[in-house]
């Protein structure tokens, strides 16, 4: 009697989760810009932004327009977050790169992966 009980409770939990519809909340989108950055020169010349090096060896960039967060590395790699869909990501990373080239890599380059 008690085995029929808990297949009965399985059963149940297994229809609720077919009932849970997913939500995007938060995208994350990687950027390889091909070049070694100074990440000091790139934080002086820019609004937003964070580079502690002792606590974290990336410059953090935060816009307010698009609400996202790019974490840049030395190495060149840029990872955006904070975007709700693809169309937002897109435009965010086009800021961070304009960022990074007016403070003076005007020839860097955009290597984007998709991992879908």
């Amino acid at each position: 009697f008690m085995k029929k009980k808990t297949i009965l409770k399985k059963s149940e939990e297994s229809k609720s989760i077919l009932n849970i519809k997913p939500k995007v909340t938060n995208m994350v989108c990687t950027v390889d810009l091909d070049c070694v950055l100074d990440l000091r020169k790139i934080a002086l010349k820019t609004k937003n932004s964070e580079y502690n090096p002792k606590r974290f060896h990336a410059l953090i960039i935060r816009l307010r327009n698009p609400k996202t967060t790019a974490m840049i590395f030395k190495s060149g790699k840029l990872v955006c977050t904070g975007a709700k869909d693809e169309q937002t990501s897109r435009q965010a990373v086009k800021k961070f790169v304009q960022l990074i080239k007016n403070s003076g890599y005007s020839g860097i380059k955009m290597k984007v992966r998709k991992n879908l």
